[in-house]
Order: structure tokens, then C-alpha cells, then sequence
């Protein structure tokens, strides 16, 4: 069926006139039109719905993949919702300067070229897990949000937090290889966690009555938590169970507006055959109407018992608001011990303070939240945390890597706010990964490292111990992973060795830093392109102690780069360099728009704060200077400036810094959507201060002791 009929005007003017079919039923917001001159690639879905991807024509040959990713999750989408796509086709583009990510307009959504493009030749393996996961996302809303609405902004998580998920479950169905399972847990439950650890949280569905309150509901909450909760209800429930009840919501409310109400009403019909039957309103409003998470607590009682209780996670001294529900939530408590595998484990719940339950004879450990499917941490006893630690130093694959990760990042967490844990015990744990195999765990357990490490490498006293601990776990994973792309290379290390190869050589690995230099020098001499897995590895390598005729070459080649996906990595090498002649030079790039874009600024400023505590210092003093400039581009709704100001003042840990900040920001009277990052920015910096007066001898004493160098 055809949407539209071009003719002649009438008139002796020549222009064409299209007349357009009424749209359905919908929100405004979802309204767009384009009008441009870029080419298109075709296809249609099995039930014969026209998908075409849109962009410059220079950039034709970089659609393909994105094509074939769209109609593949297309035909997912309406399968599994069990409701066909309702518009004749769906029109995917791809913009050259865009503020957002993407935007899931109806039938017409409008991404990043570095959302939607790629070039089999010079696309790294992370920028085409980021096509698909985009197109994945977007499309999930054509039902969950497009279709069904949320009726007002206070539960933007039905919206976002559904799509967060669908795009990771969409993703692993269109490319299985990618290990979509574990990027989720890297990516969506590891940060929300973080996000959700401090008191200027909010719970998933707030108040939201202005347009600042709006624009702060566009966060880690609202998406990756929304996306976490969401899947533990799916695997409480069962995939056939919990999609029954998804097309029964969107179902009775298509082209129409819903709340979270609705949607457990719905989920609650069919949940009704489970054994036992769950309340999905008790449940999820326990998760949904109170911000932050619990902290489960394990203890073996005798040889055949178990006693688990919550708590909530919460920082020392921290004041934070009262809960409706008394912080006490409905968990679900998978668990395996040493007679299971885990993929046995069990199911029990957590609906009071504190519950008992029966495990076999002799049992000597229990791993609770097994493959981290539930949004909570486990602590032990000492006993059960040293088998398990054990475990990982001698036989760590008992356990599924996405239990290791999250061993480690439980440890890491609770460390900072159980007197019981000794810090110090993370990172002896945590010396294992020089032996773990999936680069998946590796990279996610360092990345919680950093809780630790991170806080103690600004210390001159510590960096060099610091950098061989890092050593000690990378250079056997060097060794196995070589320097350069595979033939027989899985999708997982073509992802990770760059980043790898990257973190070795900033540790100070000589071979990894040579081999950098190596490539780059045969990339300026022959023209011999540097792979694009490697990119990050031997462009920021390049960049850490270079000339700044070397750093002005790189600068070059990211102005006339066309493929914005290769730009984005020569933007954080210029950023990695430890000048701060060439940083504060850089900083002033970001206000000319002829040297860095409007919509790529911000990245780089976080790039910047992020390479060193210099830096981060150099960020901040050039922000406070040019505060008029960045609040008009960037003070808007949704710029992403408030993650910024969250980033850049979370990183200073003295008192008169801090005194200095606050007292910035008391002059200003209208900080709108950035006032919880700036809040939130104070908040990590005093809790970085009081980490660093309770545990910054003891975990530095560990380190020198272990690893300092004679």
C-alpha cells in the first residue's frame, strides 16, 4: 500500500507536491519529517514491510550491514510482541551532526552515523556491536513507547527501561556470537549499580513535573536499571509466560497511553501459572518505587541450612530519604553451592528482613544471584568468601564467567561500605584474571578495579605498585591474545584486544608501547591502514608521551576523517596525552566548532577529565572560565553535560577543592537538568575523601607489599 502520491502543483511553478496518508494514532513527540538528498538501501521484512536505510551518498556502502540487522530484528520484534509493525515501512537515517544517540520517531528514526554505519574494513568490532544494539533499541520502541505510551514522564522507564533490555535481547538474536548476555551485565547492571549506590539517586518512577525533573529522568535509572529489573522479571517469569503478558498490555493499550500499573496487571494475569503464584505489583513496586538496591547476606547455619537477609547498600554517614516501603524488597535469590553447576542453580525468595531455607547435606559454599540475574550484591561469611576465592585461583571456571565478573564487583562494592570485608580481598581475589579466558570477565573486573586502583594511582606513592599489579593479570593475557587481528579470531577478542593491548601499555608494558609505535610508523610510511580493531591501542598509545608535532599529525588525520566511528578514537587519543600544554590547547577546541563539532564536544571534554588528575584538574578550571559559553550550548535538556559535571567533580578528593566547587555553583541561582550531576558529582567526591581516610593505607600497604618494585 502506498503512503503517499507525488504530482505536479498545480500551477505553471514545475514543483512536485506529496500528498501524505493520515499518520495512526500518536504521540507528538514521534512526529518528524526529513527532507534531504541522501541515497537509499532497500529491503523488505518476511511480512512484507519495507525497511530502507538512509545516508550521505559518500556513505551509501556503509548501510549494508545496518539493512540486514533491521529487517532481521524487525521480523524478531513482531514475533515475539506478537503484533505486526502497524506502518507500511520504516525508515532508518543516518545524520551527520546529531545531538542524540538516536531518536525513535515512528517510522522514521534518525540516528548518529556512529549509531548506524559501518565499513567492514574500517569499523571496529565495538562500533558494529554499537549498530546493532542502537537499531535494536530503537525499534523496540515502535511497540514500547510509539504504540503504548507512558502517560506522563514519571515513568519514562517503561519506555526506556524496556527498550534497554529488548536491545540487548534483539541483539543477541540477530548476532549471536556477540555475547549480548554479558554485555548487559557489563554494561547496563554494573553501571546502575554504581549509579544507584548514592544517596542523589531516585527511584525508577519519580515526580516529574518540569522540564528540568524531565530531563534528569534520561538517565542510568531510567535505562539501565529499568533494563536490569526488567530482566529478572523475565527470568522470574519465563520468556513464554512474561511475553504473553507483553502482548496482552500492548494489546489493550495500543495508541493510547499506560502506566507501570497496567503493564503488572497485565504480567500478573499470566504469572498467575506460576508455582507458586508471584504478586508482579508487590514485586516490582519494590524495585520501581524505592531508589537504590539491597545487599544480600549469606550465612551456611550447620551443614544443610541457609540464612539470607537484606539490607540496603548505603555509605557510611549518608542521609538519605525516607522509603514508602522501608528499603525492604521482593528477591528473587537464585543460588548454587558446591553440589550444583551453575546451571542448576535454585530459586528462592527474600520477601522479609531475614528467611531460611534447606541446601543438601555438606554443603560447604554457596554463590547467591547466580548468572547475576538479580539487581542486588551478595556478601558472605569470611569462610564462604575464602572458598569462593579459592575457587577462582584454582578452578575458576565452576563458576560462569558472568558469576566471576560479578564476584568481583560485589567484592570491590561491598568492601566500601561492610566493615567485615576486608578491601584487600578484592584485589587478592582479583590477581586470578591473569588466567581468566574470557575477555568479557577480564575487562569487567577491571573495570571494578578501578574502585580501588583508580583511587590510589593519583598518589605517587602508590603508582608504580599500582601499574605492576595491573601488570602481574595483563602481560599473560598479552602473551595469549598477540598484538594484532586473528584469522581464527572469536568476535570477542576482535572487541577486546585493542582495549587490552591499550591498558597494558599505559601500565607501562614496553613491548606493548613498541609495537604501537611500530604500527603507526608503517601506517605514516607505507599507507598501510591501521587495523580497526587496534585503533584505540595504537592511536592512543602513540599519543601518551608524544611530540607535539606527532600529536599535531593525529589531529590532522582526525579533521579529515570522514568515517565518524574512526574519528571517535583519534578524539580520545588526543585527549590520552599527559601535556598539558597540548590539553589545554585541545580545551580551547571545544568552543570552536570549525575544530571539534557541537555534538562531539562534551565527549571530548570527558575524554580529557578522564586521561589523568592533571587534566581532570585542567577540565575543571577551563569549565569554571568559560561557564556563560558551555551553559548556553550545553545547560539545554538531554545534552549529557550534568554526566560531565558528575564526572569531572567526582574525581577531586581535598577539602579546599571541594569548598572552592561548591562555592562556584552557590553564585548560580538557575542550573536546571545539571543539578543533579552536580549534586551527584559532590556526593562521589565526598565519598572519595572518606574512602581514602578509612582505606587508603591498608589497601596501599597490600599493594606495596606485594608489588612494589626493589
Amino acid at each position: 500500500k502506498q503512503w503517499y502520491q507525488r504530482r505536479v502543483r498545480d500551477g505553471d511553478d514545475g514543483l512536485l507536491q506529496d500528498n501524505f496518508e493520515k499518520s495512526v494514532k500518536m504521540s507528538t513527540y514521534l512526529v518528524a519529517f526529513m527532507v534531504m538528498d541522501f541515497t537509499s538501501r532497500s529491503d523488505t521484512t518476511k511480512t512484507g514491510k519495507l525497511i530502507r536505510i538512509w545516508s550521505r551518498s559518500e556513505t551509501h556502502h556503509q548501510t549494508e550491514y545496518a539493512l540486514e540487522c533491521a529487517v532481521r530484528i524487525m521480523e524478531y520484534y513482531e514475533n515475539i510482541f506478537g503484533i505486526p509493525f502497524p506502518l507500511p515501512k520504516q525508515d532508518l537515517v543516518a545524520v551527520p551532526d546529531f545531538n542524540s544517540g538516536a531518536m525513535e520517531n515512528w517510522g522514521l528514526i534518525t540516528y548518529r552515523e556512529t549509531s548506524i554505519l559501518f565499513d567492514k574494513d574500517e569499523t571496529s568490532n565495538g562500533f558494529k556491536r554499537r549498530v546493532v544494539n542502537v537499531i535494536a533499541h530503537e525499534m523496540a520502541h515502535q511497540w514500547f513507547g510509539n504504540l503504548v505510551t507512558m502517560k506522563w514522564w514519571n515513568d519514562l522507564w517503561l519506555n526506556e527501561g524496556f527498550a534497554s533490555y529488548m536491545e540487548y535481547v534483539a541483539s543477541d538474536v540477530a548476532e549471536p556470537e556477540m555475547g549480548m548476555q554479558m554485555y548487559l551485565q557489563k554494561n547496563a547492571m554494573q553501571r546502575a549499580l554504581s549509579a544507584d549506590s548514592f544517596s542523589n539517586s531516585h527511584p525508577i518512577s519519580s515526580e516529574a513535573n518540569t522540564p528540568s525533573k524531565i530531563a534528569e529522568m534520561f538517565d542510568a535509572i531510567s535505562y539501565r536499571k529499568g533494563a536490569c529489573i526488567i530482566r529478572m522479571l523475565n527470568d522470574v517469569m519465563g520468556d513464554t509466560l512474561f511475553f504473553e503478558g507483553i502482548n496482552s498490555y500492548l494489546t489493550e493499550y495500543q495508541y493510547s497511553n499506560a502506566e507501570q500499573r497496567q503493564l503488572y496487571t497485565a504480567l500478573n494475569e499470566t504469572a498467575k501459572q506460576l508455582e507458586p503464584a508471584i504478586d508482579i505489583h508487590k514485586m516490582m513496586g519494590s524495585w520501581t518505587l524505592q531508589m537504590g538496591y539491597p545487599i544480600v547476606h549469606v550465612q551456611i547455619i550447620g551443614s544443610n541450612r541457609v540464612n539470607i537477609s537484606q539490607s540496603k547498600y548505603k555509605f557510611a554517614g549518608t542521609v538519605e530519604p525516607e522509603s514508602p516501603l522501608g528499603y525492604k524488597w521482593e528477591i528473587p535469590f537464585w543460588y548454587n553451592t558446591n553440589h550444583e553447576t551453575y546451571k542448576d542453580n535454585k530459586l528462592v525468595w527474600l520477601s522479609e528482613t531475614s528467611a531460611v531455607f534447606e541446601v543438601s547435606e555438606g554443603t560447604e559454599w554457596v554463590l547467591g544471584n547466580s548468572m547475576a540475574r538479580g539487581f542486588f550484591r551478595v556478601n558472605y561469611e569470611p569462610s564462604n568468601w575464602d572458598k569462593i576465592i579459592n575457587i577462582l585461583h584454582t578452578q575458576h571456571t565452576t563458576f560462569d564467567r558472568v558469576d566471576r565478573m560479578k564476584i568481583i564487583d560485589d567484592l570491590t562494592s561491598i568492601s566500601q561500605v561492610v566493615p567485615d570485608v576486608d578491601i584487600t580481598w578484592s584485589l587478592h581475589a582479583a590477581t586470578y584474571l591473569k588466567d581468566e579466558e574470557s575477555l568479557y570477565a577480564l575487562t569487567g573486573s577491571l573495570t571494578s578495579l578501578t574502585r580501588i586502583l583508580g583511587k590510589l594511582a593519583v598518589f605517587e606513592e602508590y603508582a608504580d605498585a599500582v601499574n605492576q599489579f595491573y601488570l602481574h593479570i595483563l602481560v599473560p593475557v598479552v602473551e595469549r591474545i598477540g598484538f594484532e587481528d586473528r584469522k581464527n579470531d572469536t568476535f570477542e577478542a576482535g572487541l577486546f584486544r585493542g582495549s587490552i593491548l591499550t591498558e597494558a601499555a599505559q601500565h607501562g608494558h614496553k613491548p606493548c608501547h613498541d609495537q604501537a609505535l611500530k604500527l603507526y610508523q608503517d601506517h605514516l610510511t607505507t599507507g598501510k591502514p591501521v587495523a580497526a580493531n587496534l585503533y584505540e591501542y595504537v592511536y592512543q598509545t602513540v599519543a601518551l608521551n608524544c611530540t607535539e608535532e606527532v600529536w599535531d599529525s593525529l589531529f590532522e588525520e582526525y579533521s579529515k576523517e570522514q568515517l565518524q566511528s574512526k574519528q571517535r578514537y583519534l578524539m580520545k587519543a588526543l585527549a590520552s596525552t599527559f601535556d598539558l600544554d597540548i590539553i589545554n590547547r585541545l580545551l580551547k577546541y571545544t568552543m570552536d566548532e570549525k575544530k571539534i563539532r557541537q555534538q562531539d564536544a562534551r565527549i571530548l571534554l570527558m575524554h580529557i577529565s578522564m586521561g589523568s588528575y592533571d587534566a581532570n584538574v585542567a577540565t575543571w578550571t577551563f569549565l569554571r572560565e568559560n561557564w556563560e559559553f558551555f551553559y548556553s550550548a550545553y545547560g539545554h535538556s538531554n545534552s549529557g553535560f550534568d554526566v560531565l559535571l558528575e564526572s569531572v567533580i567526582g574525581q577531586f578528593y581535598k577539602e579546599e577543592d571541594i569548598v572552592e566547587i561548591k562555592k562556584f555553583f552557590g553564585n548560580k541561582s538557575d542550573l536546571g537538568s545539571l543539578e543533579r550531576g552536580v549534586k551527584k558529582g559532590l556526593e562521589a567526591s565526598a565519598h572519595r575523601m572518606a574512602w581514602l581516610k578509612e582505606h587508603k593505607e591498608r589497601a596501599g600497604g597490600w599493594l606495596l607489599a606485594n608489588y612494589a618494585r626493589d
